[in-house]
């Protein structure tokens, strides 16, 4: 087996052939026409972007690089005094919000989160501000929403959707929130999970104590603990818009549906998601169906904390 530093990515199609040759130390997956990885060649471990090709088109030069969005991503730098700062770059590289310690979200639907004096405003491509600080933290916008966070009269953070007005579509009332996708977003009430439509009502119950995934193709992944009487330990499958359970749970880690795609993980010689004794795995593609399109050929390996 190989170690973890020989381990290369690359890219496959949806029907699992291979497009872009594994050359890269680590590789996301596409978005916006733009894929984020780590160099064989560059030994700072710095992330950039190649494009469809396999071409760079934007040098790594980031300590953290999120994905393209509104042709946009939000980058991390290391600051010259031993700090870090926060930028949006377009897809040239070029930046449209330059880099700066306090908060900035990249931007999505024309608007950018950024924070003001502790709070967070929106501001458009030009600089100007479209929405003004109101909020104690603010989400990209989505659907037409953005989650944001406020203060109630009891001193507790709490959850809601703002439109592009700045006014609730949603009204702050949850724990957390994520982002509309598919017309659905992931909430947390009573210390659970579940998701709501854009009136607010909930679609999924709030009966998750994990829910890592918006959906994307109609389904989503989720996490059923041991104590589920549908999962036989703490495993990953996907549910559909009603709730129910159509693929697993049987992974050790699973990631959204990306044209008809959801890379997955799974611990051989294991139930379900409990690592075994030389935590091992395997990744491998799944359609819709559950059937695996690609399978890693070799064992992949966590490093043991020092």
């Amino acid at each position: 087996n190989k170690s973890e530093a020989e381990t290369l990515y690359g890219f496959i199609n949806e029907s699992g052939k291979v497009v872009i040759e594994p050359t890269f130390s680590s590789a996301e997956s596409f978005s916006d026409g733009r894929a984020t990885v780590t160099l064989t060649t560059d030994k700072t471990g710095n992330y950039g972007y190649i494009d469809e090709t396999g071409k760079v088109a934007i040098p790594p030069r980031f300590f953290s690089a999120r994905p393209f969005a509104d042709d946009a991503a939000l980058v991390e730098i290391h600051r010259s005094d031993g700090g870090y700062a926060f930028g949006v770059i377009d897809k040239t590289g070029k930046y449209l919000i330059e880099p700066r310690s306090s908060g900035v979200q990249s931007f999505s639907e024309g608007l950018a989160a950024v924070q003001l004096n502790g709070q967070w405003s929106y501001i458009n491509k030009k600089g100007e501000q479209i929405i003004p600080p109101n909020f104690k933290y603010a989400d990209l916008f989505s659907q037409g929403l953005a989650s944001v966070c406020v203060v109630d009269e009891n001193g507790r953070d709490r959850y809601g959707f703002i439109d592009k007005t700045g006014r609730f579509a949603v009204p702050p009332q949850f724990e957390k929130a994520q982002s509309f996708e598919e017309d659905l977003a992931i909430v947390e009430t009573g210390g659970k999970y579940g998701y709501i439509d854009k009136s607010g009502q909930f679609v999924v119950a709030p009966e998750f104590l994990v829910l890592d995934s918006s959906f994307s193709e109609g389904l989503a992944s989720v996490r059923l603990p041991a104590s589920s009487p549908k999962s036989s330990d703490d495993s990953y499958g996907f549910i559909d818009k009603a709730g129910n359970i159509v693929i697993g749970p049987e992974y050790s880690e699973a990631r959204n549906f990306i044209n008809g795609l959801a890379r997955v993980e799974i611990y051989e010689g294991s139930r379900g998601g409990i690592f075994d004794s030389a935590r091992a795995y395997r990744i491998a593609y799944i359609d819709h169906f559950g059937r695996r399109v690609w399978t890693s050929a070799e064992f992949l390996r966590y490093s043991h904390p020092n």
